[in-house]
């Protein structure tokens, strides 16, 4: 996916074509994320299932266990796995567009988006639209 700043020629054009390709990342993402999230929720939910099976005795308890485990570790693993691709998406698309906007990015700059959390990132993005400076992206100011 690929954003051809140079044909946009509006604020509008490029908020309408960034909100394009985040939607189309989030659903890129949200494949991955669920594929890393059935492996990471398999695992744990047969670690989980195990411990709680082994617990409450052999048949019944292991089967039982097994299951409440591995739903409950998929449904974590594959929230955190969406979770943190979201993530790191967010951030690779900011830096993406500070680079566009103002060429290489000193390496503080770079640390404190990967920093931030998730409203931060989506503040700093839409400021990073239409700010003249790094410095107007990273303002106070609401």
């Amino acid at each position: 996916l690929e954003i051809d700043f140079e044909k946009l020629d509006t604020v509008e054009e490029i908020t309408m074509a960034l909100d394009q390709y985040m939607v189309e990342w989030k659903q890129r993402l949200l494949a991955q994320g669920m594929e890393k999230g059935l492996q990471e929720g398999v695992r744990k939910g047969l670690q989980k299932g195990l411990q709680e099976g082994l617990q409450k005795g052999l048949q019944e308890g292991l089967q039982k266990g097994l299951q409440e485990g591995l739903q409950e570790g998929l449904q974590e693993g594959r929230q955190e796995g969406l979770q943190e691709g979201i993530h790191q998406q967010s951030v690779r698309l900011l830096l993406t567009v500070l680079k566009e906007r103002f060429g290489e990015l000193p390496p503080e700059v770079s640390d404190r988006v990967r920093a931030a959390d998730a409203d931060t990132l989506d503040i700093w993005f839409r400021r990073a639209i239409t700010a003249q400076s790094l410095e107007e992206v990273f303002s106070h100011r609401h």
